[in-house]
C-alpha cells in the first residue's frame, strides 16, 4: 500500500516535471514541496507553511532526517508510522494556525499526535503569553501579590490549600467553622431557645435578654456565633489585602457571599447598641400595645439575621462538585432566563383563563388573576399542593393544560443545563486529576492543558 501511493504521488511529480517551463516556474514560486508519508498515505505541502512552526518536528525534520521514522530521498518522501486519522488535524495547525481535532479522533490519542508533532508549545503559548501578562499588570498595576513574597504566601494559604501543611490545617478549620455556625444558626431557632427568655425591668415590665447578655438562653449560640465571624473578618480581610487583583477580588460572586455572611453580624450589633432600652417580651402582657412599634424593627431584624444562611454557600470554596454546580448555574443564565421568561408568561396567561372560568363558581379560590397565580405555579411545577383547584368543566381542561405546559416549559432548557454541567465536569477533572490542583510533572501539565483546550473547541 505504502509503494501503491508513493508510486501514484511520484508519477503525479514527474508529470509536473515533464511539463511547460511555466509550469515549473509556478512550482518554484510557491515553495519547495514535502511530502509526508502516514501509514502508506501521502501529504503534500510546502515548506514555507510547515515554516510556519519552525521549532516543530515536521519542519525539523527537512534538516534533520532522524526525527522521522524514515526518509526515501529516491522519492523525496518523509515517513511517519503514526496515528492517520489525526494528521489532517495536525496539518490543519500549519496552514491556519488554528488547532482542530477530528470528530473521529479520540481525545487522548490526539494529544499525544500534538505532543510527539511538538505542537504543544505553539497551541498553549496564548495561555502563557496571558498569564505573563497577568503578571506583569499585577505588578506593575499595584505591586501586590507577585511582587511581595508575603501577601503571595498569604493568598497561597487562603486560596491554595495544596501549597503547605498550614494552607491545608487554614482549609480545615474554614470548613469547621462554615458547618459549626450553620448547625448554631439552625439550633438556635428551636422554640426551648426562645420561650421564657425574658427577665422584669425596672417599672415590672417583662423585658427581653439581649443575646450577649450571659444570662440569655441564647448566649452560648451568641459565642459560637462572634468566635466564627472573627475568623470570617480575619480571613476575609487577609485575602482582600494580598489579592492579585483588589478591584476584580470585591465584585466576585464567592467573595460577595463572603462578605454577605459578615455583615449581618456587625449590623445586628448595630441595632443593639443604637437600642435605649430593651425590647418587651414577647410573652407578655405589654407586648400587643408596643407591637406596632417594634413590629417593622423586628422585621428587618429577621431579615438581616436569615442572611446569616448564605455562609452554607462558603462550602463551595472548599467542595469540587459544588463550586462546579455553581459554575453551571454561572454559565447557564441564557438557559435559565429563557426557562423564567416562559414561565413567567405561561403563568399569567393560565392565571387568567382559570380565574375567567372559575370566578362565578369558585370565587374563594380565585378572587383575583394575581391571587391564581399561586394555583399556576404550583400547577406548572406539578406539585398540586390541593389548596386551590378548579371545579368546573372549562377550569379542569384549563389545569390540564397548565399542567403539559409546565412540564414542557421545565424539560426544554434542562438538555443544555446538564451539557453545560458535564462539560465543566469534565474539565474539572482534566484540570485537577488528583484534586489538589498539582501534577506528577510538566508532560501531565501540559496534557491537561490540551485535553481542556479540546474539549471547550467542540
Amino acid at each position: 500500500m505504502d509503494k501503491m501511493a508513493d508510486l501514484n504521488h511520484l508519477e503525479d511529480d514527474q508529470n509536473v516535471e515533464k511539463g511547460s517551463v511555466s509550469d515549473r516556474s509556478k512550482l518554484g514560486a510557491a515553495g519547495k514541496r514535502i511530502k509526508i508519508s502516514i501509514c502508506g498515505q501521502v501529504f503534500v505541502t510546502q515548506e514555507k507553511t510547515l515554516a510556519r512552526a519552525k521549532n516543530t518536528r515536521l519542519y525539523k525534520m527537512i534538516t534533520d532526517k532522524s526525527l522521522t521514522d524514515g526518509y526515501d530521498a529516491t522519492l523525496d518522501v518523509y515517513y511517519f508510522d503514526r496515528h492517520l486519522p489525526s494528521f489532517p488535524g495536525i496539518l490543519y495547525f500549519y496552514q491556519t494556525g488554528f488547532i482542530w481535532r477530528p470528530l473521529d479522533v479520540p481525545m487522548e490519542v490526539f494529544v499525544e499526535e500534538v505532543i510527539f508533532y511538538g505542537l504543544s508549545d505553539r497551541i498553549l503559548a496564548p495561555l502563557g503569553d496571558e498569564t505573563q501578562n497577568k503578571r506583569v499588570l499585577f505588578c506593575m498595576g499595584g505591586k501586590r501579590t507577585l511582587c511581595v513574597r508575603s501577601r503571595e504566601a498569604i493568598w497561597n494559604i487562603f486560596e491554595k490549600p495544596e501549597t503547605s501543611l498550614l494552607a491545608k490545617a487554614i482549609n480545615v478549620l474554614s470548613i469547621f467553622f462554615i458547618l459549626l455556625s450553620t448547625i448554631s444558626f439552625c439550633l438556635e431557632t428551636i422554640p426551648h431557645f426562645q420561650e421564657n427568655n425574658c427577665y422584669t425591668g425596672k417599672d415590672n415590665h417583662s423585658l427581653q435578654y439581649k443575646d450577649y447578655h450571659p444570662a440569655s438562653k441564647t448566649f452560648p449560640f451568641w459565642v459560637i456565633e462572634t468566635i466564627c465571624i472573627t475568623f470570617f473578618t480575619i480571613e476575609y480581610i487577609l485575602r482582600f489585602w494580598s489579592a492579585p487583583d483588589r478591584c476584580r477580588f470585591v465584585p466576585e460572586f464567592m467573595n460577595l457571599v463572603d462578605l454577605a455572611a459578615i455583615v449581618p453580624y456587625y449590623i445586628t450589633i448595630i441595632f443593639d447598641a443604637t437600642m435605649d432600652e430593651p425590647m418587651i417580651c414577647a410573652d407578655s402582657a405589654e407586648a400587643n400595645s408596643t407591637s406596632t412599634e417594634n413590629g417593622q424593627f423586628l422585621m428587618i431584624l429577621r431579615v438581616i439575621r436569615l442572611a446569616r444562611i448564605v455562609r452554607i454557600a462558603k462550602l463551595s470554596r472548599h467542595s469540587r462538585n459544588l463550586s462546579t454546580l455553581i459554575k453551571t448555574m454561572k454559565t447557564s443564565l441564557r438557559e435559565l432566563s429563557f426557562l423564567m421568561l416562559f414561565f413567567i408568561v405561561s403563568m399569567v396567561l393560565f392565571a387568567t383563563f382559570v380565574y375567567f372560568c372559575e370566578v362565578a363558581d369558585n370565587p374563594n379560590m380565585f378572587p383575583s388573576i394575581p391571587a391564581s397565580f399561586w394555583w399556576a405555579i404550583v400547577t406548572m411545577t406539578t406539585v398540586g399542593y390541593g389548596d386551590t383547584y378548579p371545579i368546573t368543566a372549562l377550569g379542569k381542561v384549563v389545569g390540564f393544560l397548565c399542567t403539559i405546559c409546565g412540564v414542557l416549559c421545565i424539560a426544554l432548557p434542562v438538555p443544555s443545563i446538564v451539557s453545560n454541567f458535564h462539560r465543566l465536569y469534565q474539565e474539572d477533572q482534566i484540570m485537577n486529576p488528583h484534586g489538589n490542583h498539582r501534577y506528577k510533572n510538566k508532560d501531565e501539565e501540559v496534557r491537561c492543558k490540551l485535553r481542556k483546550k479540546f474539549l471547550a473547541d467542540v
